[in-house]
């Protein structure tokens, strides 16, 4: 590994390797069988053994403390039931929740060890995303001043403060096409309410991240409506988390629309991937 200034600590010493999404929420494939990498800027198809890492980001001091809230974030989705790496070998959520009539909309509420603790592991995440020079990242991109924030708040130099990027999950309480999807930047246009009455609604930007079943939303704009409110945004004792069956899902139709664009530009890698991928392990 080579010698650098480390992101986090910015100390100096041995870069290390480091995932920029925990590896334990990326393994989707049999030991040594590798899986489908499809660039979101080319949709050209590569062949992975291991979700995404960096080697020039962050010393092991860095990656110490990166690690610390990797463990507990992990702990804490299986936990409550958020990924479907906490559910053993069921297919549907086996922790309560309802549906909205007929609909693939649903809510649960979760009880919470510790929001702030969960919520910083997240914040891990987005300081991640918007660090590193990796190209599938390039378009993630918080801000100087901002993404110093993450730093200071994730050295606990700083203070958190949860009006700076409120996060809200998004589940998907049956087990679907298992896949990994780099971040995206999405505009969500949220209804103002005034009293009982919607008056329209308010474009709101967002990073949305994806893993294991888990969606989850990181508000980028300032002065986010409610964002001090702890059912609605991760900060608090409880969450209302909302639910999408897979066949309601964006997350699904997005997965199946990279497949398709994939094998339609460049079909001889789509084959040769999906016959590696494919093949029986031994």
């Amino acid at each position: 590994m080579s010698v650098g200034r480390c992101r986090l600590t910015l100390k100096s010493g041995k870069f290390v390797r480091s995932h920029i999404i925990p590896k334990a929420l990326t393994r989707i494939a049999r030991r040594g069988s590798g899986v489908m990498e499809i660039s979101p800027a080319t949709a050209r198809p590569k062949l992975r053994y291991d979700s995404w890492y960096d080697s020039n980001l962050v010393i092991k001091l860095g990656e110490d403390i990166l690690s610390a809230y990797d463990n507990y974030g992990i702990s804490e989705l299986k936990r409550l039931m958020l990924i479907w790496g906490g559910w053993g070998e069921a297919a549907v959520c086996p922790a309560p929740f309802s549906n909205l009539g007929a609909s693939p909309l649903g809510v649960r509420q979760v009880d919470l060890e510790d929001g702030r603790r969960l919520r910083a592991f997240f914040l891990s995440l987005l300081w991640r995303f918007s660090a590193t020079s990796k190209p599938e990242f390039a378009h993630i991109n918080v801000g100087a001043e901002r993404e110093e924030r993450l730093r200071k708040i994730l050295l606990k130099e700083e203070d958190d403060d949860i009006n700076l990027f409120p996060i809200a999950l998004f589940q998907i309480p049956q087990v679907g096409p298992r896949h990994n999807f780099v971040p995206t930047n999405e505009v969500l246009n949220l209804p103002i309410i005034s009293g009982d009455e919607c008056s329209g609604t308010r474009p709101m930007n967002v990073v949305r991240a994806y893993f294991d079943g888990l969606v989850v939303f990181f508000y980028l704009d300032e002065n986010v409506d409610g964002s001090d409110d702890e059912i609605s945004f991760l900060h608090g004792k409880k969450l209302t988390v909302a639910t999408l069956e897979p066949r309601g899902s964006i997350q699904f139709v997005m997965h199946d629309e990279a497949l398709a664009e994939a094998e339609a530009l460049y079909p001889d890698e789509f084959s040769r991937i999906m016959r590696t991928i494919s093949r029986p392990s031994r």
